[in-house]
């Protein structure tokens, strides 16, 4: 997995090449960052793009994401994918795009983008707001701790907070018997 230092290095350090989408595998996903997530969400398909915040940097970090077996799927006809270990690069044709070539309207469309894109909160924040949400530790009937499985998205949570959920619900059904 490469370093956030060099991945920045070279979405920053394009050469004039603004067509080139550099994904890097980070686990069972590809990330692209920066310019790379903006021109996937533009021109491969519509990503849900991700800003942290980090330090040293007040604009943050943009970057989407999706499965590694997915690559295929998500490959539009004439870009050509050139593959790597732990990265993937895919070359957008300029003659299909040729809005790319100009290097201060391409500029101007991602620096738009990235500022609509508004900063995620932190995981330690959010981790402590869902934990609040969680079912309270005297059910009332079962119903209620249905119904609270059935609300809780397991799509948007991690494993520790699907985790966390789960104890929670043992402990809640423990009580009622």
């Amino acid at each position: 997995m490469a370093q956030l230092k060099d991945i920045l290095a070279k979405e920053n350090n394009r050469n004039g090449n603004l067509s080139d989408i550099y994904l890097f595998a980070e686990g069972l996903f590809y990330r692209a960052y920066e310019r790379s997530a903006w021109l996937c969400c533009r021109y491969i398909n519509e990503f849900k793009a991700t800003r942290r915040n980090i330090k040293n940097d007040e604009h943050g970090l943009v970057f989407v994401g999706f499965p590694l077996s997915s690559l295929s799927k998500f490959v539009p006809h004439g870009v050509v994918v050139e593959q790597g270990e732990g990265y993937a690069v895919l070359h957008l044709p300029l003659e299909n795009h040729p809005e790319l070539s100009d290097t201060a309207t391409a500029d101007e469309a991602f620096v738009n983008w990235k500022n609509a894109i508004p900063a995620a909160a932190s995981k330690k924040v959010s981790l402590q707001k869902d934990l609040k949400n969680m079912p309270s530790s005297e059910p009332h009937r079962m119903s209620e701790i249905l119904l609270s499985i059935m609300a809780f998205p397991i799509e948007q949570k991690t494993p520790m907070e699907c985790m966390l959920f789960v104890a929670s619900l043992k402990q809640n059904i423990a009580m009622l018997m």
